[in-house]
């Protein structure tokens, strides 16, 4: 990515107020690093929006080597064409957040008698958000919530109870050029993630009916998955429903390591939060519901 090299002249103020006032209470060896602005402070102040996701870029690289997160070619893909290892896999076993989108998302559209026309990005947009994190974190380009939320409203793939992926998928990997693979298979998922690929992984929530206690949603749920560590086994997972105590729940306790928004979990634990559930074990309500009319055409 560019960088500019900037020293301010001895003869004249400005520039590195930050800097210069955090080295003064932490005798360390800095560099301040910033992005390039005209007219800082004034009424005028102007930046580049791509400047900013390359500092973004930087950021993660280099704290991937002080803190052990990110690795190179693990967040950040270098950008390509098709078949040339970044495949985007759709995992059925196979960080954007919604806390701001209050922005209408209808769904269950197919059924108009359970329609949600309440609903938004905040309450049914974990795939839209798994989506964006998943295209803006592999490829460098931005794929904004507002432009996934576009999308899956134009092609119609709000018209299950959340956002339906095998619909979805398809257009997003053909805007941006990307192989898209569907699969239930852990360890297809597992040479994928070691590829530099990454994933949309859908969750089945709780299962009553062999104990199981969903770790990321108690409900059918997305999350993106965006990388796995040397030893072949832990999954790096961007939960976009991440809650402080979310984890801490009597059935989740150890099983998700925290690092800020970074999670890490094993890949077994997130086949396992993936498994697929029978129609008739579901409880009775708008998911079933739809499930039906999707199979038989009826509700």
């Amino acid at each position: 990515m560019p960088v500019q090299t900037f020293h301010n002249h001895s003869d004249i103020l400005g520039g590195s107020t930050l800097g210069n006032l955090s080295n003064a209470q932490v005798s360390l060896n800095m560099v301040d690093v910033g992005l390039p602005q005209l007219a800082m402070h004034s009424a005028v102040e102007t930046a580049g929006v791509q400047d900013t996701l390359y500092l973004a870029r930087a950021m993660k690289e280099f704290y991937s080597h002080i803190c052990g997160g990110w690795r190179s070619g693990q967040l950040y893909a270098v950008p390509g064409l098709k078949n040339d290892g970044k495949e985007w896999c759709l995992c059925t076993i196979i960080s954007i957040k919604p806390i701001t989108p209050m922005w209408a998302y209808p769904t269950l559209t197919d059924l108009p008698e359970l329609m949600r026309a309440d609903s938004t990005v905040r309450s049914a947009g974990c795939g839209l958000c798994s989506a964006s994190m998943v295209v803006t974190n592999l490829t460098g380009r931005e794929f904004s919530l507002i432009d996934c939320l576009e999308l899956s409203l134009a092609v119609g793939a709000n018209h299950s109870p959340g956002t339906d992926m095998d619909l979805l998928a398809p257009y997003v990997a053909e805007r941006f050029d990307l192989d898209l693979v569907a699969t239930d298979d852990p360890e297809l998922l597992r040479e994928h993630l070691k590829r530099g690929g990454m994933a949309v992984a859908n969750v089945t929530g709780d299962r009553p009916e062999d104990s199981h206690v969903g770790l990321f949603s108690h409900g059918g749920h997305y999350v993106a998955v965006v990388g796995i560590e040397e030893d072949g086994e832990t999954v790096i997972v961007l939960d976009p429903s991440q809650l402080p105590d979310k984890f801490h729940e009597e059935g989740r306790e150890g099983k998700v390591i925290e690092n800020g928004c970074i999670l890490r979990t094993s890949l077994a634990t997130l086949a396992e939060d993936c498994k697929y559930r029978d129609m008739e074990h579901y409880p009775e309500g708008e998911f079933k519901a739809w499930m039906q009319f999707a199979q038989k055409g009826e509700p």
